[in-house]
Order: C-alpha cells, then structure tokens, then sequence
C-alpha cells in the first residue's frame, strides 16, 4: 500500500527511500511561488512581480502554522499505527481534518478581510499595493485547503508513506504550471490569475491525496454496517485531539520561531 516498514530490512535503505520523496515534495512545493513570479514577472512587469514578492512574508507564516500542527500530527499517527490502532488512526483523520479545516478557513477569511492592513504593517510600497492585495485575497482561499492536504499527509507520512504526498504535490505542480500559463499568458488575468491558478492547483493537490487515501487504505474510511457506541468515538476522538494539542503546540512555536529568526 505504500507503506514501509522501517523496522524490517535494511534501515540506512528504508530511510533513504522514505526521505527521497519528502525532499521532492519540498522542492516541488517551492515551485509554486517562484512558477508565479517568473510568469507573471515576464507578461505583466516589475510592479506585479513585486507585488507577489511582498506577499510571501504573510503568506509563509500561514503556511508555517499549518506545517506546525501537521507535525504533531504525523507524530501521533505513526504512534497508534505502530500500535496497530487503525481505527484510532481513522479517528484522528476525521476529527483534525474537520478541526483543522474549519480553524484555518476562519483564520483565512480573517486575513482576506484584514489583508490590505497586514500589507500596510509589512510596509509594502504604495505603487505595489493594489497587485499585492489582489494576489494575497485569493492564495489566502487555499489555506484551508492545504490543512485539510497536510492532514492527509501527515497521517500517510505517520503510516510510512511518503511517496503518496510527493505524487500529490507533483500533480499540483504540473497542475499550477499549466494554469498560470493559461491564466497569465493566454488570459491575461495578470496576479489574479496566477493566485487562481495557485489555488485550483491545491485544490487537486488535496483531492488527489484524499481519493488516494480512501482508495489505498479503506480502513481508514467509515464502512457500511459498521457502527460504534458514541460514547467511545467521543472518548477516542477527544483524547486524540488532547495528544494532537500536546504535540502540535510545541511543533507550531517551533516553526514559527525558525520562521522569525531565518
């Protein structure tokens, strides 16, 4: 399914295998910002390629949190899937994909709101606002969208799968290249379209990885005539958003403060 075992075999190999696509997903993940700027710098100028620039400090901070509980949460399904707890393991997918979800699409309904004043604090140049406070309302959109991914990729990353989100980023990567291009270059929707393209590309890049769980691990999916007391899902569910917190806070406070001092 994907899956390694790093206990059986050869451990140098099955790290090395386990990281290669870890790394990718990183690289790939860069390209989304600099497939944006390059396009949108050489089709419609100086200004909107600026204006992209300014938006990253805010943008990766956002990204930064989102990375940070996702940690915590890679921590504790590894735990439960050692322990042979796949239901344990559905329960946490549930609960923090519909918690995770929820805190970060009113956390980014509040940035596209407030995101002309977080540009002002950032101090971003007048003749540049306009094209960055175009381009940050519409990435903001898909923050949401990447909790919900980091979730998925946590709990596959946990299991011993890395291979299914570098595919996911791959797909979104390919995805976000060919949109900006049709956006930016055929369009002509200039930061806009670049930001639209960005975040249809997460929006597979989510999917892809939810379709792919479901198909690949239907364990972790609920099962028709299955049923549990309600009273044990509530139990099971809030002591795994209590380890989720314990383990998150201090993987979040650790990303934001390599995050303020780099």
């Amino acid at each position: 399914m994907g899956e390694r075992k790093l206990t059986e075999g050869s451990v140098t190999a099955a790290l090395i295998a386990f990281t290669i696509p870890l790394v990718l997903s990183g690289m790939f993940q860069q390209l989304f910002s600099w497939v944006d700027a390059f396009i949108v710098g050489n089709y419609n100028g100086e200004l909107a390629l600026a204006g992209i620039g300014s938006t990253t400090s805010i943008y990766n901070l956002f990204v930064t949190v989102i990375t940070g509980f996702t940690s915590g949460l890679s921590v504790l399904a590894a735990q439960k899937y050692g322990r042979g707890e796949r239901k344990g393991i559905r329960s946490i997918l549930c609960s923090c994909t519909a918690l995770l979800g929820l805190i970060f699409l009113v956390i980014a309904v509040l940035g596209i709101t407030f995101r002309r004043g977080l540009l002002s604090v950032m101090d971003t140049p007048e003749n540049i606002l306009t094209f960055a406070e175009d381009y940050l309302g519409i990435v903001l959109m898909g923050v949401p969208l990447l909790a919900v991914y980091n979730t998925f990729s946590a709990i596959l990353r946990g299991m011993g799968n890395s291979r299914a989100p570098f595919l996911s980023v791959l797909v979104s990567s390919i995805a976000n290249v060919v949109l900006d291009m049709i956006f930016v270059m055929v369009f002509g929707w200039g930061v806009k379209g670049a930001a639209a393209a960005t975040v249809i590309a997460q929006a597979a890049m989510t999917l892809f990885a939810i379709f792919y769980t479901r198909l690949k691990y239907p364990e972790l999916r609920g099962r028709k005539g299955e049923r549990e007391q309600r009273s044990e899902v509530r139990s099971r569910r809030q002591l795994s958003l209590v380890f989720l917190l314990q383990y998150s806070q201090a993987s979040a406070l650790q990303e934001m403060s390599f995050y303020s001092s780099s």
